[in-house]
């Protein structure tokens, strides 16, 4: 900036000098002039000076020079000024001390300081390198950062930047490389935390006794996950009026007696979501034992100890509730697999019993003796002496019972009395049924039956088995001294109506005077082997399909054979010769075919 000279020139009454020469040198210089002027009529002179220096002014009027030295230091008791320049030690600039538009006469005392110092200026950046005390306020402005470091590390601001409040919020900005806000006491504040820089800001509340050690940390929020953490403590404990609600612990989540764990809200489900396929995903345990055990890996629920439920228990079953057990429909009740209880669209079964008490057998007679329309039944099998009552029609087959001589019962209209079986019409039976020499005697008169494939009771000599009179390689029963004759080499089959049969083959050459040779033999569909019960004359092999079986008269036999899963029997004629052969069977006759 230019630096401007000017000054009056009087003499010693107080006139005005004009004329005078004024002239402006460099300092200490008296050779060449940067500037010169003359004093007006008052005697005013003024010269500007583009160049930044330091000058000393040279007035002459006549023989009378006077200067104005720089280097002239004046000692005042009270000066004025309007402006005061400060020109620094470069000689190049100037700062200059100019008076504010007071309204009235102030005053401004340095303050005492007890060595050499720089005054502080506002508006421009400031270094104190020593304390200062405040007794009142520090004001910092909205927007405006108390900067903490050498390179402003940390800030402390009250920001208006958040347009979505109404008010300002106090921001603490940590340090970009470190990400650490600790809370000490004073005697730590110097500590080497020995800490790593962290990504995200975390604060470090320490304590007093082993601050370097154990602290609480909380935030390192990543943008998922956040942390508290107590470093080198056990404990973190909750605590609302100074009691301790919850504590979490390395072994888990400790809720203390009295404080509940409470699902609030009206919209929404609250989860306990478990780790899948886990055995033990969750456990409710007293002490170190289980009492409830959450497995997600099956899934179920085990309760170890006698439990107690005052509600309903509903599942894809049924339900059981204090009004007992109700089975969903088409369900079962089982034990160990294995069905007990089943139910059908509504239709109910009971198996797989093995054994009845005593109290549940009395049961079950006591209800089936109060059954009026118990006419009929399918089996009867293992029956104790029937000693009173009748089997009516439709009743079924009696197996494995013995009638004896004492034996009282009724069969439709046929009575047996003391082992002698009549009807109406003067049928008997003189004597229980006898198995003689394989062949079924003493039964008396002929020609009686109970309906066209039923049982049928001949003469001796004739049949016993089930009526078909449509087959012809099986004889029609009650045909007294009937055969088929069979030619050498020639087979005849029959197929069993169920899964087995007693049957007996019996050869004849002509009537019932000429029946000799005899074989009875047993025959279930699964097996492949017939089993021979009687063979008194060896003249039956069985299994044998040539016409060489082993036996005493090699090549002079009967062949009995089946498939194994079948019903069909056969029978083959090795005899050398055309003979007749009567079959009785005992058992149920499908089919059977003419020798062939």
């Amino acid at each position: 900036m230019a630096i401007e000279f000017a000054g009056w020139l009087y003499n010693n009454t107080g006139a005005a000098i004009s004329g005078a020469t004024v002239e402006l040198f460099p300092r200490n210089t008296t050779t060449t002039s940067s500037e010169s002027t003359t004093t007006s009529s008052t005697g005013y002179f003024s010269m500007t000076e583009s160049t930044e220096g330091r000058y000393d002014v040279r007035i002459t009027s006549g023989s009378s020079v006077r200067f104005i030295k720089y280097d002239t230091s004046m000692q005042f008791q009270e000066m004025e000024a309007h402006e005061v320049h400060f020109r620094g030690p470069n000689n190049a600039y100037t700062t200059d001390l100019v008076g504010s538009d007071v309204a009235a006469n102030r005053v401004l005392t340095i303050p005492l300081i007890t060595g050499s110092d720089t005054l502080a200026t506002l508006g421009l950046a400031a270094t104190f390198s020593a304390i200062m005390t405040h007794s009142a306020d520090i004001i910092m402005q909205d927007g405006v950062d108390l900067a903490l470091g050498t390179g402003s590390d940390g800030l402390f601001r009250l920001s208006a930047a958040n347009t979505t409040g109404t008010a300002e919020d106090i921001v603490i900005a940590l340090s970009n490389n470190s990400q650490h806000l600790h809370v000490t006491d004073v005697g730590a504040v110097a500590t080497d935390w020995a800490l790593a820089n962290t990504a995200h800001p975390n604060v470090y509340i320490h304590s007093n006794s082993t601050p370097v050690n154990d602290y609480l940390r909380l935030g390192d929020h990543d943008g998922t996950t956040a942390y508290i953490d107590v470093v080198g403590g056990t404990t973190l404990a909750l605590e609302i009026a100074g009691n301790t609600e919850l504590t979490v612990t390395a072994s888990g989540l400790n809720v203390p007696a009295n404080s509940d764990i409470l699902f609030t809200g009206s919209t929404g489900t609250n989860d306990i979501n478990l780790t899948d396929s886990l055995a033990d995903a969750l456990s409710i345990v007293r002490g170190s034992t289980d009492m409830v055990v959450f497995d997600s890996n099956t899934p179920r629920i085990t309760f170890t100890p006698a439990t107690t439920f005052t509600g309903a228990i509903t599942g894809p079953s049924g339900t059981w509730d204090s009004g007992g057990m109700d089975i969903a429909a088409s369900d079962s009740y089982a034990v160990a697999g294995t069905d007990i209880l089943s139910d059908s669209s509504g239709t109910m079964t009971l198996s797989n019993v093995d054994a009845l008490d005593a109290t549940t057998e009395a049961t079950i007679e006591a209800a089936i003796d109060t059954l009026a329309n118990l006419t009929a039944a399918s089996a009867l099998v293992t029956v104790s002496a029937l000693s009173s009552g009748s089997i009516a029609s439709g009743f079924g087959s009696i197996v494995a019972t013995t009638i004896d001589a004492t034996t009282d019962f009724t069969i439709g209209a046929t009575v047996i009395t003391d082992g002698v079986l009549t009807d109406a019409g003067g049928f008997q039976m003189a004597a229980v049924l006898d198995m003689n020499n394989n062949a079924i005697n003493n039964i008396g008169a002929a020609g009686h039956d109970f309906g066209a494939s039923g049982l049928i009771l001949a003469d001796a000599g004739a049949y016993l088995g089930w009526q078909d009179t449509t087959n012809a390689g099986v004889q029609g029963a009650g045909e007294v001294g009937g055969s088929v004759s069979v030619a050498d080499g020639e087979t005849f089959t029959f197929t069993m109506g169920g899964d087995g049969c007693v049957f007996q083959l019996i050869q004849r050459t002509g009537g019932l005077s000429n029946a000799g040779v005899g074989g009875l033999f047993f025959a279930t569909y699964e097996n492949a082997t017939i089993i021979e019960l009687a063979d008194p004359t060896g003249k039956y092999v069985v299994g044998g399909q040539d016409d060489s079986p082993p036996g005493t008269d090699a090549g002079d036999n009967w062949a009995v054979f089946k498939d194994a899963g079948s019903n069909v029997v056969s029978v083959k004629n090795y005899r050398n010769a055309t003979v007749g052969m009567s079959v009785v069977v005992l058992g149920s006759v499908a089919s059977a075919t003419a020798p062939a």
